[in-house]
């Protein structure tokens, strides 16, 4: 179902996936030839021990108690001649998760997606189809570089290539418990959280920024916000961060109740940002 609001939900994680494993399928990069000859013959490179074949990384789906995730925006959200990015929130984080913890141990607690930017419009290839993605651990950071075009990733190294993003100064609300006429156990008996208030496609936007600023910070807190599906029908939105872990986002439409942890996208502006879930699967209760 499609609904109409700010808070998008990536369609094009299928797309990424396949531009993330495009260029081999070996996992190996062939040797350049000068013939048809030579080319039969040439026995494949192998691959640099400065990377790593992302179909051969460990399986580490994110854990929506621990992990949080924060993307950069798109630069088409920037501006509609900025070109159509090569590389997504949901599988950057991903494949950043899993290189990242093929160099470490210690659960990794924040990871943040960062897109180069774009010296001029339209972007470069390189712009629209590379980012790069930190992973904090307790103690410690780890960056490393992704590139759509290549099934590769360079090794993990340690230190943070970017840092987290700065919150703004809005203020922690009171905790909150707002009645949801109808809702589940889980939703009606939810543990009260600073409530930043209720929105209607994103306005106002104290509302997105009291919220966006508690997950930058990491302190808990909860929104609600009406939009509206494809068909006219109301939808409601209830987002909850509880200071670590994932965004959840709890969605109500004719009375069915789905629930989906993922990543923050900030937005071009610090009063913005969207919700990008990290399996489109929703949990339906």
């Amino acid at each position: 179902m499609g609904v109409v609001g700010s808070r998008r939900t990536s369609a094009m994680s299928v797309l990424a996936v396949l531009a993330l494993a495009a260029c081999s399928s070996s996992g190996a990069v062939s040797s350049p030839s000068s013939s048809p000859t030579a080319a039969a013959s040439a026995s494949p490179s192998p691959i640099p021990s400065s990377s790593l074949v992302i179909d051969a990384l460990p399986t580490v789906p994110p854990d929506p108690a621990t992990l949080t995730t924060v993307c950069d925006p798109e630069a088409a959200q920037v501006s509609l001649d900025a070109g159509e990015a090569t590389i997504f929130c949901v599988d950057g984080v991903q494949v950043g998760l899993r290189a990242i913890s093929s160099v470490t141990t210690a659960p990794i607690e924040r990871l943040y997606f960062h897109r180069p930017t774009c010296v001029a419009i339209p972007c470069t290839p390189d712009e629209l189809g590379t980012a790069t993605v930190v992973g904090w651990t307790a103690s410690d950071a780890f960056s490393v570089g992704l590139d759509s075009r290549l099934d590769t990733v360079a090794v993990p190294i340690p230190g943070a290539a970017a840092p987290w993003p700065v919150a703004g100064s809005s203020a922690a609300p009171a905790a909150k418990r707002l009645d949801l006429g109808g809702a589940p156990k889980e939703v009606a008996d939810r543990t009260p959280y600073p409530f930043c208030g209720e929105a209607e496609i994103g306005e106002p936007a104290s509302v997105t920024v009291c919220f966006r600023d508690a997950v930058l910070s990491g302190r808990s807190a909860e929104m609600i916000e009406h939009v509206f599906s494809t068909e006219g029908d109301p939808v409601t939105w209830l987002f909850r961060f509880g200071g670590h872990g994932a965004v959840t986002r709890y969605m109500a439409e004719k009375g069915h109740w789905q629930r989906q942890a993922g990543s923050m996208i900030l937005g071009v502006t610090s009063t913005s940002w969207d919700f990008d879930p990290w399996d489109l699967a929703a949990k339906q209760f």
